[in-house]
């Protein structure tokens, strides 16, 4: 039952993965246009190897940047916290689900 439901789920993860890209790429690029100094501060990330310096402080709310950016930037912040939040979870609750269906009942 659970697997199937997370089945079901699947294909709009995978829609809210493609728009986390693209929202994760817009944020870099505004960054890098109206805030070239913040970008230089954050160490010049890209979207391969933004990790460290944007989607970790995102995740944990601790991203101390956003009192500089503007409203659309801030929105776009929010929206990727989000993103990442539902994924995360999805995520983590798949491999669980996969990882331990016989374990719990769900395989079989």
């Amino acid at each position: 039952m659970i697997i199937d439901l997370l089945v079901i789920a699947t294909p709009f993860a995978i829609i809210m993965s493609f728009l986390y890209i693209f929202e994760l790429s817009k944020f870099i690029n505004i960054l890098k246009g109206d805030c070239e100094d913040l970008w230089i501060e954050l160490g010049r990330p890209v979207l391969g190897r933004a990790t460290r310096e944007i989607v970790i402080p995102l995740l944990l709310g601790r991203f101390r940047y956003l009192d500089s950016m503007s409203l659309d930037q801030r929105g776009r912040a929010l929206r990727l916290r989000i993103y990442l939040v539902v994924l995360l979870t999805f995520y983590i609750l798949w491999i669980v689900a996969v990882a331990f269906r016989r374990q719990l009942g769900w395989g079989m």
